[in-house]
């Protein structure tokens, strides 16, 4: 069986598509690179920050983001994505219309901008740009050394430790499990 990246499955998708149950990280020569798909990318932002905790300086999604999804799920949950997990961003979204959707378009690279809580196209345009809707290929060359948590960490006023504390996600999640138990 072939791996499938995509943990989170939108309607109509699981009726062609199998939800995933791993994120993805590739090893390069630079580091590691997180993989998500669409979905798990605007509205599960947990896999982005998952990547970053990893040491991943890259993240690619692949997405088909259509218009009807409206005007602010893309660009923002991305640039906002870079700005909290201070990580780069490639994107490249489907242009044009097929039968039943009209794609926003727009392949991008954005990410940390030497200006703290700030996020730069270093190439590409936001969804919304009417550039966008052009079918192009970006490249750019990027700083890798600013994707780095080390603006948010160590944090002094926790007594040296990181402001990200994965320890209190887990009883959060636990309890969310507990709950969920009883739904069954």
């Amino acid at each position: 069986m072939a791996y499938n990246p995509k943990i989170h499955l939108p309607p109509p998708e699981p009726h062609w598509a199998t939800r995933g149950s791993e994120p993805f990280i590739f090893d390069t020569p630079w580091g590691p690179i997180g993989l998500a798909i669409c979905y798990d990318t605007y509205c599960f932002q947990e896999l982005m920050r998952y990547y970053a905790a990893k040491g991943c300086r890259l993240y690619i999604n692949c997405t088909a983001l259509a218009k009807c999804h409206g005007t602010a799920l893309g660009s923002t949950t991305l640039e906002a994505g870079s700005i909290v997990n201070q990580i780069y961003i490639v994107s490249s979204n489907l242009a044009g219309k097929d039968l039943y959707n009209d794609f926003w378009g727009s392949a991008s690279i954005i990410g940390p901008s030497t200006k703290f809580w700030d996020v730069e196209y270093f190439a590409g345009y936001p969804f919304t740009n009417p550039k966008a809707a052009e079918n192009r290929m970006y490249t750019a060359t990027i700083d890798l050394t600013l994707a780095t948590r080390e603006k948010f960490e160590p944090n002094p006023l926790l007594g040296g430790s990181t402001d990200f504390r994965p320890i209190i996600y887990r009883k959060l999640y636990a309890d969310l499990l507990e709950d969920l138990k009883f739904q069954e």
